[in-house]
């Protein structure tokens, strides 16, 4: 048997945890979905420095949990065609109307809010060389890229 001391001492330690668990749990529902974060760019340069010339990522792991997708544009898609998928052609840089053959885009699609374009040279990240054609990518997906000799990334599947 517990003293009455000792059964108060136990209730003041149960009424605090669940008082911190109560916080904790509050503190994450009322806090503010996070933000995407991380580029492609930044997740590759994080592989050179480990002298690797292939490598496997996830797009959950590069922009974070609350992306739908990505999806590269390649040289040759237009402004009609980027319009026809409900993204604003202004978050890309055209040339007669048409993505460049120097440049290339990862889409990224999140799950709330506006999609947001990032902009590769495809001497140093070439997304679209070794598709037939762009496709949405699922998130959880591997998606592996290779060095080249002439030291561009290559996303070959």
């Amino acid at each position: 048997m517990l003293s009455e001391k000792t059964k108060a001492l136990v209730g003041v330690i149960v009424a605090g945890w669940l008082v911190v668990l109560m916080g904790l749990i509050a503190f994450n529902a009322t806090r503010a979905e996070a933000a995407i974060t991380g580029d492609l760019e930044s997740s590759i340069e994080q592989v050179e420095e480990m002298d690797l010339h292939g490598t496997s990522l996830a797009p959950l792991d590069i922009w974070g949990e609350n992306i739908s997708a990505v999806m590269p544009v390649c040289p040759g898609v237009t402004e009609d065609n980027i319009a026809q998928l409900g993204v604003d052609p202004a978050l890309f840089a055209f040339e007669n109307g048409a993505i460049p053959e120097h440049s290339n885009y990862m889409l990224v699609l999140p799950t709330q809010g506006q999609p947001i374009a990032e902009k590769y040279f495809r001497k140093d990240i070439d997304l679209c060389g070794q598709l037939q054609s762009a496709q949405p990518i699922n998130p959880a997906a591997l998606v592996t890229f290779i060095k080249d000799p002439n030291d561009t990334w290559l996303m070959v599947g």
